[in-house]
């Protein structure tokens, strides 16, 4: 069964991914600075976790449908006038 995602949803995922590209934006930055190795190893396990993450919410707002409003109003209600 296949289910349907509501527009907050939908925004909140956008959010998510935005958050998460700035914090790799912010990582890429970072290690060119990071001298400690295990550090530098620690930041790029991170980063493929991030963008493993990003991708997997990506693919999820391309095979879920928005419930939009209209979906869930029927013509007869008083809210769909």
């Amino acid at each position: 069964m296949s289910y349907r995602i509501s527009v907050h949803e939908a925004l909140m995922v956008h959010e998510l991914l935005l958050e998460t590209s700035v914090g790799l934006w912010k990582c890429h930055q970072a290690i060119h600075e990071v001298h400690d190795q295990e550090l530098k190893e620690l930041i790029e396990a991170h980063v493929v976790d991030a963008k493993e993450g990003m991708w997997n919410l990506v693919t999820l707002l391309q095979r879920r449908p928005l419930l939009l409003p209209s979906d869930y109003i029927y013509k007869g209600s008083e809210y769909g006038k």
